[in-house]
Formats: structure tokens, sequence, C-alpha cells
């Protein structure tokens, strides 16, 4: 069968698997630049707190991927409403700009979390 010819939801449902990869992996990315750094805003006495942080983290990044999904499912409800031609040139670039987006964006996040403590220290 013909990707244009797969019924929308179909092609949604089977892209939430890479989806939801690419938010595990971003996650687990984020984890990492975090615990190489955290050495710099605990001292070793401090252990218990860097630990009830990252639990946190790993909290707050599970409600992420909650709203990342349903956001999702909102680029499923934009490919009913919108793309009337069923093209599958615009499946895949809303699917690609809200994958990247969602997987970048906790990156970032971290990312700007460390230079601004860094500066700070």
């Amino acid at each position: 069968m013909e990707e244009s010819q797969i019924k929308p939801q179909n092609w949604w449902l089977h892209q939430r698997i890479k989806f939801n990869r690419g938010l595990l992996i971003g996650g687990m990315v984020t984890f990492v630049i975090y615990t190489l750094y955290s050495s710099r805003f605990f001292d070793a006495m401090e252990f218990n707190s860097m630990l009830n942080f990252m639990m946190v983290q790993v909290i707050i990044y599970f409600f992420y991927m909650i709203m990342a999904n349903v956001f999702y499912t909102a680029g499923w409800l934009a490919d009913v409403l919108l793309n009337t031609s069923n093209s599958q040139r615009f499946r895949n670039t809303v699917f690609n700009y809200g994958y990247w987006f969602a997987v970048c964006l906790p990156i970032a996040v971290i990312l700007v979390f460390v230079t601004f403590m860094s500066v700070n220290v």
C-alpha cells in the first residue's frame, strides 16, 4: 500500500513509537548533561540534595512526555483537518517539526541551566 493511501490515524499511530523513543533518548541526553555538570553545583555532603533534585527532574520529565504526547495528538488533528489532499509531505513536515522540537527542547533547557549555573558559580 502506498504511503499516501494510509489513513492518517494509522500513520500517526505508527510514528508515535519513534516519537516516544526520541523523547526517551532526549531525556537520557539531558540527564547525562546534568549529571556531568552536577558535581559543580553540589558538594559531596549535599549528595541527598542532588539525588532529590534528580528525582524531581525525572518526575518533571515524565509530565513533559505526557504533554509532548498531547501535542503529538494535536499534530494528528492538524493533519486530519488541514491536509485535505492527504499529502505525505505535509504529514512528514508536521511530524518532523514536532519531533525535533520535542526532543531538543529539554536538551536546550538543561544547557541554558548549566550555562547559567556556570556563570553564577
